[in-house]
């Protein structure tokens, strides 16, 4: 396949999806159709993210068409685990309907898995014939107009292990900053692909997502990859989606050999609460 021929493919993204995400103030990177692009050329599947009609308006429906997955061929609003929200005039049961009607079109072979931050009620569940519903636990931390404030709900010892572990980083010669070339993203992909395979015992996202999330997004920064540098080497690092006034941590790992003591990982977020106050930031998420 030529270069062209690539670039092609990676444009085909609804046009009246690009539009309607320009202008919806409360969009984030998950509707990005730059983010899209990534995910699709990474997961080798094809977006299916469509703007329809409702009884109140537009509404902007994120999907993904997945050929190969573990249970099969899916539309999923999400390949990996994040809820990325519905845009304009919110219906989601027309949103699961349109979701369905495509999977039925393509196939029996084919199944909907759709992520939502809301409880179906019964009726709708067996409306729609949903099969298997999972309950997941929301993580968005609401952040204070300064930081003294933000502390305060804190407890004392957690505050207190904060400035202990702080003091240590000139000590211990460590270093907090934000990723500047790839090779430090490749550095942070080995710390967070050894945890996955060594603690979690699960397979790692490919080092090319994270490579073309620094690549296209940290100049215009939306991402930023926060690290603990130590002698050029990293010891953690923590990947932050930026856009409008909410941060999302992504994805977070530190060595499981080296300075445990210090927290690593969690001084890395309180750098990013830090940050996110001083730009008046009003939420973090922290997934699900």
């Amino acid at each position: 396949m030529s270069h062209k021929q690539n670039m092609m493919e990676k444009t085909l993204i609804d046009k009246k999806w690009i539009e309607f995400v320009g202008k919806d103030k409360t969009s984030d990177i998950l509707h990005d159709p730059k983010f899209i692009e990534i995910l699709c050329d990474v997961w080798k599947c094809s977006s299916f993210h469509k703007v329809i009609d409702t009884d109140k308006g537009k509404m902007g429906v994120p999907a993904y068409m997945v050929n190969k997955s573990f249970f099969g061929k899916k539309i999923t609003s999400q390949p990996f685990v994040a809820f990325p929200k519905l845009l304009g005039n919110i219906d989601e049961t027309k949103a699961i309907e349109h979701l369905i009607s495509k999977a039925r079109s393509l196939g029996k072979d084919w199944y909907v898995e759709y992520k939502s931050h809301n409880k179906f009620d019964q009726k709708i569940i067996e409306k729609l014939g949903i099969r298997t519903t999972c309950n997941y636990v929301d993580s968005t931390l609401f952040l204070s107009s300064s930081y003294e404030e933000q502390t305060k709900i804190y407890q004392k010892q957690f505050s207190k292990d904060i400035r202990r572990n702080l003091g240590k980083l000139e000590e211990k010669h460590i270093l907090i900053k934000s990723a500047e070339s790839e090779e430090e993203v490749k550095k942070f992909y080995n710390v967070l692909s050894r945890l996955y395979r060594d603690k979690h015992r699960i397979f790692c996202q490919p080092k090319n997502l994270f490579l073309n999330f620094f690549n296209i997004f940290h100049k215009i920064g939306i991402v930023d990859l926060l690290i603990a540098v130590r002698d050029k080497e990293v010891l953690a690092g923590t990947l932050i989606f930026k856009k409008n006034s909410s941060w999302d941590y992504s994805w977070g790992a530190a060595s499981l050999q080296k300075f445990r003591t210090l927290s690593l990982n969690t001084l890395l977020v309180d750098f990013a609460i830090r940050q996110a106050i001083s730009e008046n930031v009003k939420t973090i998420s922290f997934g699900t």
